[in-house]
């Protein structure tokens, strides 16, 4: 059972210009082109190590589901696509509680969860970068 406290003012306005911080991002993320390499910045690891680290290809990957391209948002990055919906449904969520003035309640996670997620991520770090048919399609590519 969730429970609601009463945000001031102050808390408010900080969500709101959150809120207004990513509206701007993705307006700006939606008008570049998707190889537009000056604005889309490279990658530090593959620049130093030459492999891909999980988040590789995510600017691109958000800006192809902004454009309704499903299939080259996969490509770019597949974990961020399956990971998009709860992203979006957490925001939502924290959006509807900043304009009714009310203060989500900190969520219990279980632990499990956690680990869970760590060891998804690192997988998915170490497939995308063997060299191997199925996995070369994890790595981010265009279509």
């Amino acid at each position: 059972m969730r429970f609601t406290v009463r945000v001031s003012g102050r808390q408010r306005l900080a969500s709101i210009v959150f809120c207004a911080c990513g509206l701007a991002g993705v307006s700006l993320v939606m008008s570049r082109g998707v190889l537009e390499h000056r604005f889309f910045p490279a990658c530090p690891m593959h620049g130093l190590l030459g492999i891909h680290c999980p988040g590789c290809g995510t600017l691109r990957a958000l800006r192809s589901l902004l454009h309704g391209d499903f299939i080259q948002a996969l490509a770019f990055n597949s974990l961020f696509v399956l990971l998009c919906p709860w992203f979006v449904f957490w925001c939502l969520e924290h959006v509807a509680c900043a304009l009714s003035g009310q203060r989500m309640a900190p969520a219990r996670v279980p632990s499990w969860l956690g680990w869970t997620v760590l060891v998804v991520v690192l997988a998915f770090a170490v497939l995308r970068n063997i060299p191997v048919r199925p996995f070369v399609y994890l790595a981010p590519h265009l279509l």
